[in-house]
Formats: C-alpha cells, structure tokens, sequence
C-alpha cells in the first residue's frame, strides 16, 4: 500500500533566510544568516561579537551603548549574574520603572457610587475588593466612605439594641 501526502493549508511559506544573501561576518564563516537574526553574526559566532567591546566595558542591553561595566552605570541587584550587575545600564532600567509607575498610578476608568452619587477613580484608595463569595475579586457597589459610614451606623445601632436588651 502506498501512500501520499498533500499539503492541507494555502501557500509555501517564505524562507528564513534573507533574500538578498546577508552571511556571517567573521572571517572564513560562510553561514547564511535568517530573517529573523538582526546581527550580524551567526549562532556560533554571536560570542565572539563581545570581543568587540573592551574588558571591563558592557554593551547595555537595551539602548547598545559601550559603558564601563561598574555600578556607577548598571545596577547591582543581578542575583543570575556572577558580577552582580545588570545588563541593561540604569538609565535604561530606570526609564522603564517610571513608566511602569507612571502606568500602574494611573486610573484605568471612574466609578459611581450609587450611595453618593459621586464618581471616583476605580482604584483601592477609593473602592473595596471582595474577598468572599459570588463576586472574588470585583469592586464594592459603594465607595469607601460610604462604606465606612454604613457600618459605623450598623455599629451604633447594635450597640444600642444591646444596652437595651441589658437594661
């Protein structure tokens, strides 16, 4: 019995290497290098690309500028790394937390409390999260404030129901 195979799904994809023929570029490498490699050097020669920059220097991961490999310039708190820097320089690394921050401090959308009519941020400094039931995880219906009077109130009420009942 014989059997055949037929392409199931549309064209021939492309290949993976450049089509105008970009090759490795340390001496006697005749490696063509994919589409997909914006080096100029193969997987095997990618090591040897590091010669380039001077001992004690670091290339930053990020931006690709020559820095002196010193704390000065890249953070210390690299637990992977044997050095204990970082590769990416700090004002890289910086730039990237302030705009996580920056991010993460802004209010995504506004919120109505049906109890005060007022809108407020949708964060935690304005709004509960439930933590039990149905409903994990979403906002409370009431702002806090609002929230915190309604169980003052219910506070006061029990206390008094119970020095009447003790009376």
């Amino acid at each position: 019995m014989h059997v055949t195979s037929m392409r199931l799904f549309g064209a021939a994809r492309p290949p993976v290497t450049m089509p105008c023929g970009r090759i490795c570029t340390q001496a006697g490498c005749e490696t063509r290098l994919s589409i997909y490699n914006p080096e100029d050097f193969c997987a095997l020669h990618a090591d040897t690309a590091d010669d380039l920059v001077p001992a004690g220097f670091c290339r930053c991961g990020k931006c690709g500028r020559v820095l002196e490999w010193t704390p000065q310039f890249f953070h210390r708190d690299s637990t992977s790394r044997r050095s204990g820097l970082h590769t990416v320089c700090k004002e890289c690394r910086n730039g990237a937390n302030q705009h996580y921050v920056a991010r993460r401090a802004r209010p995504r959308e506004m919120k109505r409390c049906p109890h005060c009519g007022q809108a407020r941020p949708l964060t935690l400094r304005w709004w509960y999260r439930q933590k039990q039931g149905v409903e994990v995880g979403r906002w409370s219906s009431w702002c806090k404030p609002c929230h915190r009077e309604r169980h003052r109130e219910e506070a006061r009420a029990e206390r008094a129901e119970k020095r009447a009942r003790t009376r």
